[in-house]
């Protein structure tokens, strides 16, 4: 995280340091902030195709929240991947 934060252009203009951000303040702990960092990658994610593991991550963070709603993020995944190995993964995630 703090090579992330040395970077503050790249941390306002790129979707993908922004969700490399959400992953690392997901796993140190803070899933709320997490959660505020994946939603701003998500609002500027310009590749479609990539969506699917943006919104796994979302469904991540938010499940560590305790929402109830987390799922939809999954089941959003899944119907939006193209890739046939991913929607597998995704569906036997969802069905933990």
């Amino acid at each position: 995280e703090p090579l992330l934060r040395e970077r503050p252009d790249d941390l306002d203009r790129s979707e993908w340091i922004q969700r490399l951000l959400a992953r690392a303040r997901l796993s140190q702990g803070f899933p709320d902030e997490a959660l505020g960092w994946i939603d701003r990658a998500l609002s500027r994610l310009a590749g479609e195709h990539f969506r699917a593991e943006f919104l796994e991550l979302r469904f991540e963070i938010r499940r560590a929240l305790g929402d109830e709603g987390a799922a939809e993020d999954l089941e959003t995944a899944i119907s939006t991947s193209l890739k046939d190995g991913e929607k597998s993964r995704l569906r036997a995630k969802l069905a933990e």
